[in-house]
């Protein structure tokens, strides 16, 4: 059973060709998008999508589309990046980098 929405049935739907993730959906592609996303991460992708764009995209945008949109996961194996330091040192839950496999 999903979400309880007081909306009519005869509700317009929203036009939401505006936003980024529709933009960066329709110039570029998922899988395009994707492949980038998995090589750089957020901040980096975020960086060439720009470039390639012309427009500025936020990593905040990556990180709604691989965590609520499709559900990326991406493996990290690099035991010299601060988030994996802090990981096995213990000081930091593994569980709140909901799109990063530690292995």
């Amino acid at each position: 059973m999903g979400k309880c929405h007081r909306y009519p049935n005869t509700r317009k739907k929203r036009n939401s060709d505006y936003s980024m993730t529709q933009k960066l959906l329709k110039q570029i592609g998922k899988e395009k998008i994707h492949d980038i996303w998995l090589v750089n991460g957020h901040r980096r992708s975020a960086k060439i999508l720009t470039e390639m764009m012309g427009e500025w995209v936020s990593p905040m945008v990556l990180q709604y589309m691989a965590a609520r949109l499709f559900f990326w996961k991406r493996i990290v194996t690099d035991r010299t990046l601060p988030m994996y330091k802090g990981i096995l040192s213990g000081k930091t839950d593994p569980n709140i980098f909901t799109t990063i496999i530690f292995q």
